[in-house]
């Protein structure tokens, strides 16, 4: 089960997120990039906005650990909720990304995912 911290909790389960999760095309870039966008989001509560809205740079590494940053709506614009990810989102982004620059690795101001525009 997922469980928000959040008011108004959800609880998901276990084969409704693998069934999820299997519905995006791991084999074609759009695929990779929608599962590790969902897994992120099951797994996180991250907002839309906040997903979209992330870039590179906000992924920091603390010991063995891996977390993104995501800007509060305080006033200050420097203050951040650190966000832990798990070994399933980061190997989704290095699955994407390794299919989306190659051998390159994505600069800190690229956006974690990219507009594939429609298909």
């Amino acid at each position: 089960m997922i469980v928000t911290k959040r008011p108004e909790q959800i609880e998901l389960e276990i084969d409704l997120i693998e069934k999820l999760l299997s519905v995006p095309d791991k084999r074609t870039l759009k695929g990779r990039r929608d599962a590790t966008v969902t897994r992120l989001a099951l797994e996180t509560g991250l907002r839309v906005s906040e997903i979209c809205g992330g870039k590179v740079e906000n992924l920091v590494r603390n010991d063995q650990h891996y977390y993104i940053l995501i800007r509060t709506a305080k006033k200050r614009r420097d203050e951040y909720r650190e966000i832990p990810l798990t070994g399933g989102v980061i190997e989704g982004l290095h699955s994407y990304w390794q299919l989306e620059y190659g051998t390159k690795a994505p600069s800190g101001d690229e956006p974690l995912f990219r507009n594939l525009g429609r298909h």
